[in-house]
Order: C-alpha cells, then structure tokens, then sequence
C-alpha cells in the first residue's frame, strides 16, 4: 500500500500541475490472503503467533492445499483469532498509507474540487457459516457487504448516510451524476444521488452471484463449473438465494437479515409476498444469462498478472 500510495501521490502532484480534471483509480491489494502485515504491525491486535506464517509457508511449498483450511477449518480458537488479527492488521495498516494520499490531496489544495469514493471489490468471511478466510463461494453477508464513502464538497453534506441496498454496479453511474455527466448506455447499475438527496426513500432490488468455484472441497456446491453459481437479489432486509443442485430443481432460500438467525434460516413460507416478488425479479435478472463462458481476449501479460493474484488458473 505505501508504494502504491506514493505512485498515486506524484501522479497527483503531476496532473494536478496541468491545470486539467483528472480521474484517479487505485487499487490497494494488502487485505487479503495471505495476511501478513509487516513486522511492526504483526501485532497490533493480538500476540504475533506463528502459526499463521506456518500455515502460509506450508501452502507455498505445497505441503498443504487451501481448500480445507476454507471448508474444513479445525483450527482451535486461539489460532483462528490468530489470523483474524492479522487481517485486521492489514486493513488499519493500508488506511495509514491512504490516509497518506489525502494528506497530498489538502496539501495541494485540491480537496475541495477532488471527489473522493472508497469502497471495496469484496469482503470477507472469517469463519462465519464455517466458511474461513475467503469471499467467493457462498455469496453470504460478510463475503458481499462492503463499504462505501463518498466525499463531494459542496455537493453531499458531511454525516449523511444512505440505508437502502446498493451495489458496485452503482459507484461509475454515481460518480458521473456528481460530475455532471450522463451515464453510458451500457452502465447496469444506477445513479445513489437520489437516495443520498432523499429524493429516491424506497429500497431498490440488487443483484449479485458468486463465482464458478475453484476448491474441490466445497461440498456446499451442488454443480460443477460456472452453472453452479449462487445467485441472489436482495430488497431492504430480504434476500433472496438461487442454489443450483446437481439432482432435481435448485433451491431458493428467502432469508430475513435483520433476524438474529439470518442467513440461516429460511422465511419463505413466512414471507410469501417478498418471495413472489424477488423471485420475478431474479428470474428476470437471470434469463439475461445464457450461461457461457466467454474469452475476453486479455493479453498474456495480464493473464499472467491475473494468475499471480489467483483470480485465473
């Protein structure tokens, strides 16, 4: 993070020299598997226990696979809470070096023309559905709930907080809305300056799916390969979850969010209205799939980028 923030800092420095309006993405890669912050960090919320570099080192000379510390965790306590302190190290360690950034931002004086938005491409489970250290399989709340922070002077007051569901798909359309500009025709997502300006008060129905599963071990995964994916819509409270199964019809599961049971237990019989609603609406999201993988014809050196952060084989 601290060399990808000073990177940033004198592409600033630099465009902000040019007298021209500039767009800035930076992605900040440090929370992630594996989670090992630097020394001085190691301990910053718990004791610098070595066996989550144990586990790390055994991985990378292939003593040992990923999958069943993902589904088949039998690690004890202590040890769990081990590598959640670590995780937790590399989320404050990377908003030290981004709170760096907007230091450069108020030092030129640009912050009160630079629109600032923060948010994530995922999060992460830690153990919650017995799902360990991984975001990608089950699509539950603490793999998809992210944050989201807009600064805009002049244009959103300070303190103001949007309730309603929205997705990643919202962030480009917003960000043109507080520009001025009209959104693509192919954006999919909509504009939240109406939820923010309070002119939009009702909950919106967002998407999202998993992806097509790289762990053998995930016995919680009815199909092989991209038509097993999870797949679910979610109004206000209710979410609505598509799982597909290897025999017989998938199963759809409503789950009530604000019950204390969650994402375990399945309302459907109780909330018949919500379940016809979402359900339409996520046959309708789906039937615009046709279930193929596609070859986006990326070069080899992106390729080659892509597999060594794991995101291809």
């Amino acid at each position: 993070a601290p060399q990808s923030v000073a990177a940033a800092a004198d592409w600033i420095r630099e465009a902000a020299g040019e007298d021209r309006p500039w767009f800035l993405w930076l992605h900040l890669m440090d929370p992630h598997w594996t989670n090992d912050p630097p020394p001085g960090w190691r301990s910053r919320f718990g004791p610098d226990d070595p066996r989550p570099g144990r586990l790390y080192e055994a991985i990378r000379n292939r003593e040992r696979t990923i999958g069943p510390v993902i589904f088949e965790n039998r690690m004890p306590d202590d040890e769990i809470a081990a590598f959640v302190d670590l995780y937790d190290a590399e989320i404050r360690f990377t908003d030290e070096a981004l709170a760096e950034l907007l230091r450069v931002v108020d030092a030129l004086g640009l912050h009160g023309d630079t629109v600032i938005a923060l948010t994530s491409d995922h999060g992460e489970s830690l153990g919650e559905h017995d799902y360990f250290f991984e975001h990608g399989d089950l699509g539950t709340e603490p793999e998809i709930r992210i944050p989201m922070i807009l600064v805009a002077p002049g244009i959103i007051p300070p303190g103001v907080r949007v309730a309603s569901t929205a997705q990643s798909l919202d962030v480009a359309p917003t960000l043109l809305d507080l520009l001025g500009l009209p959104p693509e025709d192919r954006f999919r997502g909509s504009s939240l300056m109406p939820l923010i300006e309070r002119a939009d008060e009702g909950d919106r129905v967002c998407f999202g799916e998993t992806g097509k599963g790289f762990h053998e071990e995930n016995d919680r995964r009815g199909v092989d390969g991209i038509a097993g994916k999870r797949r679910w819509a979610r109004r206000g409270d209710y979410k609505l979850v598509h799982i597909p199964k290897a025999e017989g019809p998938p199963v759809r599961r409503l789950h009530d969010l604000s019950s204390p049971a969650a994402e375990t237990e399945d309302v459907s019989h109780l909330h018949p209205d919500v379940l016809e609603e979402l359900g339409a609406a996520l046959d309708a999201w789906m039937a615009e799939d046709d279930g193929e993988e596609r070859d986006y014809h990326i070069t080899p050196e992106a390729r080659e980028q892509l597999r060594a952060l794991g995101y291809v084989n």
